[in-house]
């Protein structure tokens, strides 16, 4: 049970604190007619499974959800809470297919020390049609093991931009399940990380080659360069 929960949409939850919550915010979509959502200026700290999770019931599709300017923090080791995600975007329960469209998630402040047995991220997206997520700042704590981004197979038309890291957590960036993610990161990656992401994509390497074949794949070893992700490859340019 979450502390705010919504069936319905058509609702703005902001500035509120959230501690130590069991699930912070629920937007459970099983009525008809779900939409409008707005979840922005909230502070959400050590929450035990979900800060924020999204799904859907009875085959109800959503439209309009935006996740803003909020800020997340989990501290804590061993076994038991920080395990799961600050932000979750469940799959589609009652069908196939992104349940929700027109997603914006920007602007948010994420701090971690996911320590716990399990899988954590900062933010799970596994549904959702024409994605946004930018401008947003995760900053990883001393052990951290989380992902930054993982986005599943079902999400479509997804977009990252200008993600800033800092500190260093055991599991990458992004994990991207599909090739309908693209991603335009200045602040870089090594390029032996770099992600599966649509083409289109522009990444900075900070070991990268620019060399002086067009078009060849991007190598390691360099003082910098972008790579561009072109027919399933990364290049050495954008």
């Amino acid at each position: 049970m979450a502390n705010i929960e919504s069936h319905v949409g058509y609702i703005r939850i902001s500035h509120n604190l959230f501690l130590g919550s069991r699930s912070a915010i629920a937007l459970l979509f099983d009525l008809r007619g779900a939409g409008s959502s707005v979840i922005t200026d909230n502070t959400l700290e050590n929450c035990v499974y979900d800060c924020i999770t999204v799904a859907n019931g009875n085959g109800v599709t959503a439209n309009n959800l935006q996740i803003s300017r909020n800020e997340f923090m989990a501290t804590g080791a061993g076994a038991g809470p920080f395990i799961n995600n600050f932000i979750h975007i469940q799959a589609n329960s009652g069908g196939t297919g992104p349940y929700v469209t027109n997603v914006q998630i920007n602007e948010n402040t994420m701090v971690g020390q996911f320590t716990a047995s399990g899988v954590a991220t900062y933010m799970n997206i596994s549904s959702g049609d024409n994605v946004s997520i930018n401008d947003n700042t995760i900053q990883h704590m001393a052990g951290d093991t989380a992902y930054g981004i993982l986005v599943n197979s079902e999400p479509t038309r997804v977009s990252i931009k200008n993600l800033r890291e800092t500190g260093t957590s055991t599991h990458p960036k992004y994990f991207i399940g599909n090739t309908d993610t693209q991603i335009a990161d200045v602040q870089g990656l090594p390029v032996a990380s770099l992600p599966a992401a649509a083409n289109g994509s522009c990444i900075f390497t900070p070991d990268g080659v620019t060399g002086s074949t067009f078009n060849a794949a991007i190598a390691g070893g360099g003082t910098g360069a972008f790579a561009g992700r072109l027919n399933g490859s990364w290049v050495n340019h954008c």
